[in-house]
């Protein structure tokens, strides 16, 4: 029978304190970038990409940062109605004048 014997090399001259920390700031290291990957996979840059679309319409005036407080209120008022996630307009004649108004605009610039 033959055995093998592994020897331990031990390193003396590295403070035990150094080598906790350089293994704690890998493993943050490593786990902040797999979080972050995750993160991006995962719907993260749509997230931001959306607060970004919002912000920049608030500040243009288009809508109101509350945005879905402002369409509960439409939705109290019956002037929308809450489907699913979403809202639809109640009333025929409201949704034909808001879609003319579109073309409207979209006719006076092109002339």
């Amino acid at each position: 029978m033959i055995l093998s014997f592994t020897r331990v090399v031990a390193y003396t001259h590295i403070p035990i304190g150094t080598l906790i920390l350089g293994g704690l700031s890998d493993g943050m290291g490593f786990g902040l970038a797999t979080a972050g990957a995750v993160w991006a996979t995962s719907g993260g840059v749509a997230s931001v990409q959306h607060f970004f679309l919002r912000l920049r319409l608030w500040r243009a005036g288009y809508i109101p940062w509350r945005y879905a407080r402002f369409l509960d209120y439409a939705s109290e008022c019956i002037l929308l109605r809450k489907v699913g996630g979403g809202y639809i307009f109640m009333h025929r004649l409201l949704l034909d004048y808001f879609a003319s108004l579109d073309t409207a605009e979209s006719a006076h610039l092109s002339s």
